[in-house]
């Protein structure tokens, strides 16, 4: 169906990157509501740097402002970033 309406399926690893991806935005909600983040910073530990590219890619698509840095995650909150 996917293929009748133009649009492509995604390959294995960008399945993987899109589920990454949603589970940082996940953890990172979770680590702005209790102020705990050790988690998010220890998911983001076991990603290897080369799906970086990928994972922002799908940050950036599900309207995060997330983002993976060199050593650390980059980007906050709409709270955050207003200075709330």
């Amino acid at each position: 169906m996917l293929r009748e309406s133009g649009m492509s399926q995604l390959s294995p690893q960008e399945v993987d990157a899109r589920e990454t991806a949603q589970m940082l935005i996940d953890l990172n909600r979770q680590a702005e509501e209790t102020g705990i983040d050790k988690i998010l910073y220890f998911a983001v530990d076991e990603i290897s740097k080369r799906d970086y590219p990928l994972i922002d890619r799908f940050l950036k698509e599900l309207g995060s402002a997330l983002r993976l840095g060199e050593d650390e995650i980059m980007g906050k909150s709409d709270d955050q970033q207003a200075g709330k």
